[in-house]
């Protein structure tokens, strides 16, 4: 966004929507080790003894749009390529890398990771300067604008992890 507000197709001091964008690749490899209990008893949950190579990519677009005062909408598509070590999925993937718990597969994947409406209702008294950002994230805030440090945000829509125990469900574009 600040590509476009140095431009002058975009102003974020004032911003009714925003875009980002967001790419992560992440690998790792296992040398071969010795194992005798490898998968023993049927089971199909061990780290095989062969060396192998795992890895993720990731690609999230996010977009926010102002609908009217205070209250905003957000759409998070993502793509997500993988291949866990040993093929462990999961929990067990997410000891290696966390963006294994996405469950996609070697061939890209197109999903929706979050689609929501967020309402925020003031409440007066000391306001807060905000930054633009993307929404997911915490500090995400629309520039230039303010809210009441006193406010009641209600949301509906397909959350991520990101929307709960305390932490942001998404950006800030209303005022």
């Amino acid at each position: 966004m600040n590509l476009l507000a140095q431009h002058g197709f975009h102003d974020i001091a004032d911003e009714n929507w925003n875009a980002y964008g967001q790419f992560t690749y992440i690998s790792s490899w296992k040398f071969p080790f010795y194992a005798p209990y490898t998968n023993a008893n049927g089971s199909v949950n061990s780290l095989v003894p062969d060396a192998e190579r795992s890895f993720t990519g990731s690609f999230t677009l996010f977009f926010g749009l102002r609908l009217w005062h205070g209250a905003e909408a957000y759409f998070v598509p993502e793509v997500i390529a993988e291949r866990p070590l040993s093929n462990l999925r999961g929990i067990g993937g997410a000891i290696q890398n966390f963006e294994l718990q996405k469950t996609g597969s070697e061939t890209p994947q197109l999903y929706r990771s979050r689609t929501y409406l967020r309402q925020t209702f003031g409440f007066g008294g000391r306001r807060s300067e905000n930054e633009s950002g993307a929404a997911p994230s915490e500090r995400s805030r629309r520039s230039g604008s303010a809210r009441t440090l006193s406010h009641l945000t209600s949301g509906a829509g397909r959350l991520g992890r990101e929307s709960g125990h305390g932490r942001g469900v998404g950006g800030r574009l209303a005022a």
